[in-house]
């Protein structure tokens, strides 16, 4: 009974990493693009979607496929280890100076190591959930951006101060959970080692 309960849960959190990674980050973008279709193209797009049976399920493919896409996209600056770089500018000396580093870090790590010796498991689901959010923030961040690049293109070749505006957000919105994926996995780096050998 045990493990079957376990099997379950094992495919429901594979379930609801696939929604909120790739599935939400799609619609993301699926969102920007019935904005556009609404400012500049007269609903024609909907117009054609919403003629189908399968709505549902063609937006859905279609987010999971976008969702993929999107974490794609920021591939090439991990293989430039870019992030790494961006880290070390961003974060290790603003959030990870001597203050963060020294005796408040080392009683937060101790405090850890007691909790994880006493239920290994958690150490494992804290990995997974660090995870799960730095796939999920750097999708989302990835969506917005691809979002705010559309959304400046067609607003400097048909100036709309809706669609400017949603730039704008959408690039604020890269930016910022970009830069917190940085920083939390930054700070991942410099306690999950110690947890681990501890």
């Amino acid at each position: 009974m045990d493990k079957t309960v376990e099997s379950l849960l094992k495919a429901f959190t594979h379930l609801a990493r696939e929604l909120q990674v790739y599935v939400f980050g799609g619609l993301i973008v699926l969102a920007n693009v019935r904005l556009l279709d609404i400012y500049y193209f007269d609903n024609d797009l909907w117009d054609f979607i919403a003629s189908s049976d399968y709505i549902l399920l063609m937006v859905f493919i279609s987010a999971y496929i976008i969702g993929h896409i999107c974490l794609a996209v920021y591939i090439p600056i991990e293989c430039l280890e870019w992030d790494r770089k961006l880290q070390e500018v961003l974060f290790s000396k603003l959030y990870f100076g001597p203050a963060k580093t020294g005796r408040d870090l080392n009683k937060k790590i101790s405090n850890d190591i007691k909790v994880f010796k006493d239920k290994p498991e958690l150490f494992y689901h804290y990995i997974d959930r660090h995870t799960n959010l730095s796939l999920m923030r750097w999708t989302y961040s990835s969506a917005f951006f691809l979002s705010a690049i559309a959304n400046f293109i067609f607003a400097i070749y048909n100036w709309d101060w809706v669609i400017f505006g949603a730039a704008v957000f959408a690039i604020f919105a890269a930016f910022g959970l970009f830069a917190l994926t940085l920083m939390t996995q930054e700070e991942a780096l410099s306690e999950s080692p110690v947890l681990k050998d501890a």
